[in-house]
């Protein structure tokens, strides 16, 4: 072999060392390295699902209020007792209400005696005035006549005219006097009779008061202490106990129709209500009553159903929405007023939607790991960077993002073999 050959052969042989060596150290390094897949974000809608408490009522619900502080004495009704109006419910107390009503009628009474004693009065003084009034007209009548016919009641013949002239004026004095009480009289009579007619107003006034508030006792208190039913339904609840108190405005029986649809309603706040604005689906898990054939015992059961005619309203508070929806074909009626409910919702569309795996979260903040590439010794390489994100929907496999950096034009890490952190070189795979 000549030197030639030999430096030749050598030189092929360094260099198939140095790229074995290379390739070693490059698998080994690139052991080390964490294996990262991803995914792209693409544009679209998402389904969201949420799991809350929900609480049954019915369409055409009602229910009896306390009408005052009431203490139970005697409960005859159950739950799921079908009633008719006017049906016993409970029985209360009504002694208290007894004497109150006793209380307004001897005031009523007493009214209406000062009212006949007015009359009376009134009458006695009318036939009194009239009789004096009818004399004094008598005497004005007389005196006028005398007065009239001074000459001849006393003639020249027996009296002087300085006498006559006297008389005369004894009887002009007189019908003075006469037709001033004649005036006093009317005036004391008119006097008299207003005053009466103040006192009956008064006395009138006290009777519509003590009307209205025998009316309020009596619409607050069944005369025989009986509360009743005031339509045909069916009891779902009995909320009195007997020798309870019961306060005024607080519900004592919970009721419905038959041909109620029975309502599942359930709250979300303002913010979950942007993404549930248009409900897809309204699942609710609830326990009811059924027949064990077997053991001939009624047993509780969990069954679950869909709901439908989907309908919110926003609180007066303007924080919260308020769901209902209507469950249908409900073969018995729900044993608690409490239920599990799943409800669904289309997203609205989005820019950046992603597997749910790939969005991190770094204290506060939410981000994104993006793959993007650099030189290295062996060629390019792969390395991550966090780009913060801002969650707008998600659900248990995808979540939709926005971000000030465009993340659409990289590729995001969504599963890693090793922990992995900002500025790390991976394998994509």
């Amino acid at each position: 072999m000549t030197k030639k050959k030999f430096i030749l052969s050598l030189t092929v042989v360094f260099f198939a060392l140095l790229l074995l060596f290379t390739f070693i150290s490059k698998s080994v390094y690139n052991a080390t390295l964490p294996v990262v897949t991803t995914a792209k974000a693409v544009k679209g809608s998402i389904s969201q699902t949420k799991t809350l408490e929900g609480e049954f009522s019915y369409s055409d619900a009602s229910k009896v209020t306390a009408r005052d502080n009431w203490r139970v004495t005697e409960v005859m009704v159950e739950t799921g007792r079908q009633v008719d109006e006017g049906t016993p419910l409970f029985a209360i107390d009504v002694s208290d209400y007894r004497v109150q009503r006793q209380n307004y009628a001897d005031s009523l009474l007493k009214i209406s005696t000062q009212l006949e004693e007015l009359d009376a009065q009134a009458e006695a003084e009318e036939i009194a005035n009239a009789r004096k009034l009818d004399e004094l007209k008598q005497q004005v009548k007389l005196l006028n006549y005398q007065i009239r016919n001074i000459n001849g009641i006393y003639p020249s013949s027996s009296y002087t005219m300085v006498q006559r002239q006297n008389y005369k004026r004894n009887f002009e004095m007189d019908l003075v006097k006469a037709e001033n009480s004649i005036a006093a009289l009317e005036e004391q009579s008119l006097t008299a009779e207003d005053g009466r007619q103040r006192t009956r107003k008064e006395l009138a006034s006290q009777q519509e008061v003590i009307a209205v508030e025998l009316d309020e006792l009596d619409r607050r208190y069944p005369a025989d202490g009986i509360v009743r039913a005031e339509e045909v339904g069916l009891v779902d609840a009995v909320l009195v106990e007997e020798g309870k108190e019961i306060l005024r405005g607080e519900d004592c029986v919970t009721m419905h129709r038959g041909s109620s649809d029975i309502i599942i309603e359930f709250d979300l706040s303002v913010e979950e209500g942007e993404s549930f604005q248009k409900l897809s689906t309204v699942s609710v898990e609830y326990s009811k009553r059924s027949w064990d054939e077997v053991r001939r015992v009624a047993i509780t059961e969990t069954d679950t159903k869909m709901a439908e005619d989907h309908t919110r309203q926003m609180d007066p508070s303007g924080k919260v929405w308020h769901y209902k929806s209507v469950m249908k074909d409900m073969e018995s009626p729900p044993v608690s007023k409490k239920a599990k409910v799943t409800i669904g919702a289309m997203s609205g569309y989005f820019e950046n939607v992603l597997p749910a795996s790939c969005v991190k979260k770094d204290a506060d903040k939410e981000y994104v790991l993006a793959v993007k590439e650099k030189d290295s010794l062996f060629g390019k390489a792969y390395y991550v960077e966090k780009v913060e994100v801002e969650t707008k929907a998600k659900n248990s496999k995808e979540v939709a993002v926005t971000s000030k950096d465009v993340i659409g034009a990289y590729e995001i890490v969504e599963t890693t073999t090793l922990p992995v952190y900002p500025g790390m070189t991976v394998l994509v795979r």
